[in-house]
C-alpha cells in the first residue's frame, strides 16, 4: 500500500485493545455451608462462604454499586441473599433466605475492573 493510502486509512481508523478484560467474570471455586461446614451444601437461614478463583483483575464486592449474591431455585426463580458478611477480596459470605428449600445454583454479581459482571457456581447446592 502506498504511504499516502496508509496514512489516510490510519487517520480514519481507531481501535482500542482491551485484551481479555471484557470477558472477565467472577469464577466461583467453592461454596461451603458456614453452619455445617460441608462443601456444596446450605442451611436455610444461615450463611454460605463463597470462594472466588480470580487472580487477575480488580475485584470489588460493593452492595451500593449493584453487587449481590442470588440463588436460583430448581423452578428457575431467583432469590437474593438476605444478609451479607464483610466481603474479602476473594471470599464472600451470604445468607441463604429462611424457608429456601431444594437444589440451588449460586450466582455472584460484582465489580471486576469497574464493570458489573456475573458468574455462576458450576455445582448445585443441596440442603443440609
Amino acid at each position: 500500500m502506498p504511504p499516502q493510502g496508509r496514512g489516510r486509512a490510519e487517520a480514519e481508523f481507531s481501535a482500542e485493545n482491551t485484551g481479555h478484560q471484557g470477558r472477565l467474570i467472577p469464577v466461583l471455586t467453592r461454596v461451603t455451608d458456614n453452619w455445617g461446614g460441608q462443601v456444596n451444601e446450605y442451611t436455610a437461614g444461615k450463611s454460605v462462604l463463597i470462594e472466588l478463583g480470580n487472580r487477575k483483575g480488580r475485584l470489588e464486592f460493593d452492595r451500593t454499586n449493584g453487587s449481590k449474591v442470588q440463588f436460583r431455585k430448581a423452578d428457575g426463580t431467583l432469590v437474593e441473599a438476605s444478609d451479607y458478611g464483610e466481603p474479602g477480596r476473594t471470599k464472600i459470605t451470604a445468607q441463604v433466605p429462611t424457608g429456601t428449600t431444594g437444589a440451588l445454583t449460586v450466582i455472584v454479581t460484582m465489580l471486576l475492573n469497574g464493570a458489573l459482571r456475573s458468574g455462576e457456581y458450576p455445582t448445585t447446592l443441596t440442603a443440609a
